[in-house]
């Protein structure tokens, strides 16, 4: 439901106004998969005032000028971080000779969604995906390692492209969004929210996160708070 949410407001901002029939049929397109009613997160998005009915057309909706606001606040900082991202990465391979910058950057997105995605259907079927995953990165590295030419100074740069990446969320977002996309197309969903016994899957960082707020409650110990 609020994965619905989010695409009726993200059509919204992109195309102005729609009916919530054109609303319906643009997310089914952009996802690839049936949604079916969405008359309920509609209505909860009209209560919320994040939505409101088109002075022209009433059957047509829009975003309201404050969510407009929102939404505009929220995609420009999206841009802030990811042009602050490239700068960092571009500057860590100035400062170890690598080309390539461009075509990098793009396997990196790759390796953080690869790492990210959720495979209902191979989980079930049990396919391993940690051996997958793993062969990802392993390509990754191989890749720098064949500009660098030394398996010692391959390991500095990935410990000092760890840093960027954990000083910058940017990929973390892209690796999240992934992760919600691609449970919600598998074609064992129902299936797996509707069984009894159910795969938790916990972003390590969340859960570190969380147990710091917890250990630290009370005790007013420093840093604790920062998720960072």
């Amino acid at each position: 439901s609020n994965l619905i949410c989010s695409i009726i407001i993200f059509l919204l901002n992109e195309q102005g106004s729609l009916t919530a029939k054109q609303l319906r049929e643009e997310a089914e397109e952009r996802f690839n998969h049936e949604i079916g009613s969405i008359e309920q997160e509609v209505k909860f998005l009209l209560q919320k005032r994040r939505i409101e009915r088109d002075a022209t057309n009433k059957d047509a909706l829009r975003l309201t000028k404050n969510e407009k606001a929102v939404f505009q606040r929220m995609h420009s900082e999206s841009k802030r971080e990811e042009a602050a991202f490239h700068q960092a990465f571009i500057s860590l391979l100035k400062s170890y000779g690598i080309p390539d910058a461009s075509k990098l950057i793009e396997q990196l997105k790759s390796l953080y969604v690869e790492s990210c995605e959720v495979n209902i259907d191979s989980a079930s079927s049990g396919v391993d995906e940690g051996k997958r995953k793993d062969q990802v990165f392993r390509d990754f590295c191989n890749i720098i390692k064949g500009y660098l030419k030394n398996s010692e100074t391959t390991e500095q740069f990935m410990s000092d492209l760890r840093n960027v990446c954990m000083d910058n969320p940017f990929l973390e977002k892209i690796g999240a969004s992934e992760m919600f996309l691609s449970l919600y197309r598998s074609s064992k969903l129902e299936q797996f929210i509707n069984s009894k016994k159910k795969l938790v899957y916990l972003d390590t960082r969340v859960l570190i996160y969380y147990y710091c707020q917890l250990a630290s409650r009370g005790k007013g110990w420093p840093y604790w708070n920062d998720p960072s």
